[in-house]
């Protein structure tokens, strides 16, 4: 059975016929369904392969028209990752701004623990030393400067 332009052709039976009349140099077929094939009867079955060649080009064209549809298609998604990796890109970009601002909080913190720890015993030192030296003008302030019952010298 040969599929020749959507119709099922036994080549066998039609060969059959081909040489029965081949004094005719046209002859028309039809099968069940009023479909004709068209056969020379002088060439035979080369018509047969002329109309194969011809589903064959048929098939070609339609594989190139896939072939362009898959490449027009490839394009789109491809300008559509684009601009996806675009979108990544700056995303990505965003969120490394964000995370040297938290690190550098982080390392502000940090370093700030860090001094606060080297430097509490010397501020104890200090305070210390503050509080004394706080008592003493303390005392020093409540003492008079001039002795008692002594005169302002004229």
């Amino acid at each position: 059975m040969i599929a020749l332009a959507g119709v099922a052709v036994d080549a066998e039976q039609l060969d059959a016929e081909v040489q029965e009349r081949h004094h005719e140099p046209l002859i028309e077929f039809t099968n069940e369904r009023s479909d004709s094939v068209a056969v020379n009867s002088h060439i035979g079955t080369e018509a047969l392969d002329h109309d194969a060649r011809r589903d064959a080009q048929f098939e070609e064209k339609a594989r190139r028209g896939m072939w362009i549809f898959l490449v027009a298609l490839a394009a789109l998604q491809t300008y559509f990752v684009q601009e996806m990796l675009a979108a990544l890109f700056l995303f990505t970009l965003a969120f490394a701004v964000f995370a040297v601002i938290a690190l550098a909080f982080y390392l502000a913190n940090r370093a700030s623990q860090a001094s606060l720890e080297r430097v509490e015993p010397i501020a104890r030192v200090a305070a210390r030393a503050g509080r004394r030296t706080y008592g003493f003008i303390e005392d020093v302030s409540k003492k008079p400067f001039r002795r008692p019952h002594s005169e302002i010298a004229p």
